[in-house]
């Protein structure tokens, strides 16, 4: 990898840039299901959703959790890209958003649209207003064939809640475990709302096209961490685990520009200083992408 794509902050597209990632999303919504199982360059959306809700119980609640949504968000990165090669996937930096989540920029009628209305909680406007969702079928998923959301916002992880799970996680299970349980699942809760009312409070979250922007999000915050201490970037702690369906040594996605992986991400306000002594010496410089 000699040129790492750069993924941006959502917040930090211009809006020509956001139509174009979001008129790609909805192409790639359009496109027939692969019957490829491994080149994700050639899903549709679809399989993306399938793909998650099959492997559920390997990708969640375990140490793969970050290793194994790194691949495949990647994988959606390069069937976005197989449409149009401009597209990079950005990340939604909840954090500058976590007070008052429901005003978000992203959620805009001409972005990813707003909250469910009654009585079937379905989005009405952005992006997937006029979505089919496919799958899983009745009686797994309930209620119509739309895009679901249920916000039920308390408030998400601030700047300064991630700096301190970032600098508060010693090893890599900690961190697993703080992210997942953490700021990853506030915003799938929160958005999805509460007994499954929402796609996002769901094992099919992936409906919901703010799964792969939050998504990367979960990503980028995994990066910095692998950043800030030179022994992090290589701290895994189930070596042998394989990435199914793909057969993907999970170890294979510590680096994003190595074994098929070529990004970094850019910078973000929500960027804090981390005062973290490292276990073998002083704290590195993160790097910084504009």
């Amino acid at each position: 990898c000699t040129n790492p794509e750069i993924r941006p902050s959502w917040r930090s597209l211009t809006d020509k840039q956001k139509h174009t990632f979001l008129d790609t999303v909805n192409k790639l919504k359009q496109r027939p299901l692969s019957t490829n199982q491994v080149d994700m360059a050639t899903w549709s959306y679809d399989n993306f959703v399938h793909v998650h809700w099959d492997n559920v119980a390997i990708a969640h609640g375990v140490p793969a959790f970050l290793a194994w949504h790194r691949y495949f968000i990647s994988g959606f990165e390069k069937a976005l890209k197989s449409i149009e090669p401009s597209v990079s996937l950005p990340f939604w930096d909840w954090t500058l958003d976590s007070q008052n989540p429901a005003q978000a920029d992203i959620f805009l009628p001409q972005y990813l649209g707003g909250n469910g209305k009654l009585p079937n909680m379905c989005v009405t406007d952005g992006i997937a207003a006029n979505w089919t969702i496919n799958y899983p079928t009745a009686p797994t998923r309930p209620g119509p064939a739309c895009l679901k959301r249920c916000f039920s916002f308390t408030g998400l992880y601030s700047p300064e809640a991630v700096a301190a799970t970032l600098v508060g996680s010693a090893d890599y299970n900690n961190l697993r475990n703080n992210i997942e349980s953490g700021g990853h699942g506030a915003v799938h809760l929160q958005v999805g709302g509460n007994n499954n009312c929402g796609d996002m409070g769901t094992m099919y979250s992936t409906n919901d096209p703010l799964f792969f922007l939050h998504h990367a999000m979960v990503d980028r915050i995994w990066w910095r961490w692998q950043q800030t201490c030179p022994s992090f970037a290589t701290l895994y702690s189930e070596p042998t685990a394989v990435l199914q369906p793909w057969g993907v040594q999970a170890v294979s996605m510590l680096s994003t520009i190595n074994n098929g992986l070529c990004y970094n991400y850019g910078s973000s306000p929500s960027d804090l200083p981390l005062n973290l002594a490292c276990p073998n010496g002083p704290t590195t410089p993160l790097i910084n992408n504009t």
